[in-house]
């Protein structure tokens, strides 16, 4: 009986089988090899040639490598399940970073505001007249770091008026000579959202103010509670 009857139970020689290589080619080959019974084995095989430089007969030597190849496969299952773990907990610390830091940046927002609030508090105290909305203005404008704005706050007939706009912002409007108001019911876009939500906003985009004929490239809407 052949091997692959004998050792395989097969009927038809082994596919890639190293002896019929070696047989075939005149050089050394090996195979790792699964048998029947679960044996796991590395399968070399030596052509032995004859004077006339013809294959004669092959030496196949069978080494049993059951236990080591179980215990790479053991060690690449590790392997993977490690890095699946590295992977996610890495996905988990770039969100938590991630958090944090919007965290911070929120405190950092609710700082400016509350400064903004205490600087707008002494400006109430210490200010008269048509000097109380631009020192107000200029209040907020020196806390969030900007350099143009405009100041609004609700009245009791619950209309949003606009007492003053900054010098640098002035030229971006075309009517500047009054005071202006809105119905709190037709704020739109991003200012209504900063009233309605109490928060604060930055827009990068173009911002259309409804009361000007003008729009800002880019703007931050900061509620004083």
């Amino acid at each position: 009986r052949k091997c692959h009857d004998l050792l395989m139970g097969n009927t038809d020689t082994c596919t890639d089988c190293p002896a019929v290589t070696s047989f075939q080619t005149a050089t050394s080959a090996q195979d790792i090899v699964t048998f029947p019974d679960g044996t796991i084995k590395q399968c070399k095989s030596i052509p032995m040639i004859n004077d006339e430089g013809r294959v004669e007969r092959v030496l196949k030597i069978d080494t049993d490598i059951s236990a080591r190849q179980k215990a790479e496969d053991a060690l690449i299952k590790q392997q993977t399940q490690l890095e699946d773990l590295v992977g996610r907990r890495t996905s988990e610390l770039e969100k938590e970073i991630l958090q944090k830091k919007e965290t911070e940046e929120a405190l950092r927002r609710q700082q400016k505001v509350i400064s903004a609030n205490n600087r707008i508090a002494r400006v109430f105290l210490t200010s008269r007249g048509n000097l109380l909305w631009d020192n107000v203005l200029k209040a907020v404008l020196d806390v969030f770091k900007c350099r143009s704005g405009l100041l609004g706050y609700t009245d009791n007939q619950g209309r949003f008026i606009f007492p003053t706009l900054n010098p640098h912002t002035w030229p971006n409007f075309k009517s500047i000579d009054e005071r202006h108001s809105v119905s709190i019911e037709d704020l739109n876009g991003p200012v209504k959202k900063n009233f309605d939500d109490k928060k604060i906003y930055v827009e990068n985009g173009p911002v259309e103010l409804f009361i000007f004929d003008a729009s800002l490239e880019n703007a931050a809407m900061a509620p004083l509670l």
